[in-house]
């Protein structure tokens, strides 16, 4: 049985930007720059009848997510926007905020577009697809 080991490469692949610590500026506001995943990392494997997919995404609701399956094509994308305003007698602050991103794969093997199972939860998308069996098998 062989084992497989994590390279410095695999590690390296991953697309976060670390958190930087809070920093005074010289007129008493603080500047905090926050971490961004860019581009989720997804772990895709085969289970016989299924492509299992989990990705970990947390922060969106199950309404930002969309999953399109074309054949063996499988997309993953996500839209969220965010708007705030600060209103003061003097002045008024709006900040907007936009994050989309998509993956995509194509698979090995085709897969059944209507039986595509999805489970969103504590920042986890889940995804069961059921590969096509060929009428040649």
């Amino acid at each position: 049985m062989k084992t497989i080991k994590k390279t410095k490469a695999a590690v390296a692949a991953k697309k976060v930007i670390p958190v930087k610590k809070a920093t005074n500026l010289n007129d008493g506001i603080t500047k905090t720059d926050i971490a961004v995943i860019t581009s989720p990392i997804w772990n895709i494997w085969d289970s016989g009848k299924y492509y299992k997919v989990r990705v970990s995404i947390p922060g969106l609701s199950k309404k930002d997510i969309k999953v399109y399956v074309n054949g063996a094509n499988l997309i993953i994308s996500s839209e969220k926007e965010n708007e705030q305003q600060k209103e003061s007698k003097n002045y008024i602050v709006r900040q907007y905020n936009f994050n989309s991103w998509s993956k995509s794969i194509v698979l090995p093997q085709e897969v059944k577009a209507k039986s595509v199972k999805m489970d969103y939860k504590d920042g986890v998308l889940k995804l069961g697809l059921q590969k096509l069996t060929s009428i040649l098998a």
